[in-house]
């Protein structure tokens, strides 16, 4: 099938009885009435419900959802519409124009939203409460970890002085931008921590210089707390640079 990638797994453990078979069957009959991709695996005494989309799906739901995405010529975000995607670049009607959690929350909607909103309104809480549903299984493209993670083993031990270099976008793009801030700011404060590690073995080699222990202390108190304001301040930099650049 064109563009077919399944995201999800739905895992059922009671589907060889009467009413567990039948309910089933409604579950599937209900997801490929949304427009949704399925296939379905027997595996021993489990059943496996595949799901996804193709790209137009996740354009409706993303225009349905009021999804930001970046416009062309890096001018901003705007809310995607399909009827202007020609504004959001030529890589509009490609797969990886969404990125792979966006995929996933725009299938969620497209998996539990009610039948007027083109779901198949899936009951996920009641069904994981009553046993039906045993397991839900997030389908992880390899490919796209196996790039991130060379993607970090060629550029260090460069990537904790850089952090323009770090692979932040492709980290947004697999998981979210909560992670990838978050690796944005160990790398900030590793940076941060190779300023004050010269200096304190600076002020250990000077520190008897100074006559007493107490002024020791006290001059590497005011450096550690001029320390600490810098790298504080310099954090909320790139932070809002870097959230303003994905538009959160």
């Amino acid at each position: 099938m064109e563009d077919q990638q399944f995201e999800i797994g739905l895992i059922f453990g009671e589907f060889q009885s009467a009413i567990g078979a039948t309910r089933l069957t409604d579950i599937v009959k209900r997801l490929r009435a949304a427009d949704l991709l399925v296939k379905f695996v027997q595996s021993g005494e489990d059943a496996v419900v595949y799901v996804g989309a193709t790209t137009a799906r996740y354009e409706e739901e993303a225009e349905r959802a009021g999804l930001l995405k970046s416009l062309k010529y890096e001018s901003g975000y705007a809310p995607f519409t399909r009827e202007k995607r020609h504004m959001f670049g030529e890589f509009a009607l490609q797969r990886d124009f969404f990125s792979s959690s966006e995929r996933l929350d725009l299938l969620w909607r497209g998996v539990v939203s009610p039948s007027k909103y083109n779901g198949a309104g899936i009951p996920i809480e009641k069904l994981s409460t009553e046993k039906t549903l045993s397991d839900i299984v997030y389908l992880h493209n390899h490919n796209l970890i196996a790039g991130i993670i060379k993607e970090s083993e060629y550029q260090w031990p460069w990537n904790m002085f850089h952090w323009h270099s770090l692979p932040v976008q492709s980290i947004r793009d697999y998981i979210d931008s909560q992670t990838a801030l978050y690796f944005l700011f160990v790398s900030h404060m590793i940076k941060g921590l190779c300023i004050l590690a010269p200096l304190s073995v600076i002020f250990l080699a000077l520190r008897y210089d100074l006559g007493s222990d107490a002024a020791a202390e006290a001059v590497w108190s005011i450096i550690t707390v001029a320390w600490v304001l810098y790298v504080s301040a310099k954090w909320v930099r790139v932070e809002e640079e870097q959230s303003h650049s994905w538009g959160i």
